[in-house]
């Protein structure tokens, strides 16, 4: 697979890049200079962070099956969606499981929606549900970061909630794992 092969240069570069990133803050202090700019440039700072935090979460993007809330379950559940959606069919009913039911009675989360929205574009809803999952990552870091940031009035302090909180484990059980 390709991403295999750049796996090893990669991670070379990233190493590289990071001893040249500490060096230069030792020395000159460019690194949070650079980051408090971008952090006090109104709703640039919201775009920025959200880069950030898809790019730390770029783990759900690998390649293979999503790991989304039930498995493939969800995807399951956006595929059936999408094709409500292209036949324009209601009453919503499920015959997954029981003697059918209603579509939504036995939990729907609105990412379902936003990945059969998205797979209209994509057409891959593989690649759509990891796309919402990674984007709602970002924006839930992003979210982190204006409540702390207003509730404390500092930027750096919401940086870090935000960050704290994007690349927690709990964070990733509660969504992937739970579907939460």
């Amino acid at each position: 697979a390709l991403w295999i092969t750049w796996r090893i240069p990669a991670f070379a570069f990233g190493t590289a890049g990071m001893i040249i990133l500490i060096v230069s803050e030792i020395k000159s202090k460019q690194v949070s200079q650079w980051v408090d700019q971008q952090l006090h440039r109104g709703r640039v700072t919201y775009l920025f962070l959200f880069l950030f935090y898809l790019i730390l979460n770029s783990h759900l993007l690998l390649p293979g099956y999503p790991v989304t809330s039930d498995g493939l379950g969800a995807v399951h559940l956006a595929w059936q969606f999408k094709q409500y959606l292209q036949t324009a069919t209601l009453p919503l009913w499920s015959n997954a499981s029981w003697l059918g039911y209603p579509f939504t009675q036995a939990g729907f989360a609105i990412s379902t929606i936003i990945v059969a929205l998205i797979d209209f574009a994509i057409r891959d809803l593989f690649l759509s549900t990891k796309l919402t999952l990674a984007a709602f990552h970002a924006l839930s870091g992003v979210t982190i970061f204006v409540f702390v940031r207003r509730i404390s009035q500092s930027a750096w302090a919401g940086l870090t909630a935000g960050l704290a909180y994007t690349i927690s484990y709990f964070h990733f059980y509660n969504e992937v794992a739970l579907g939460r």
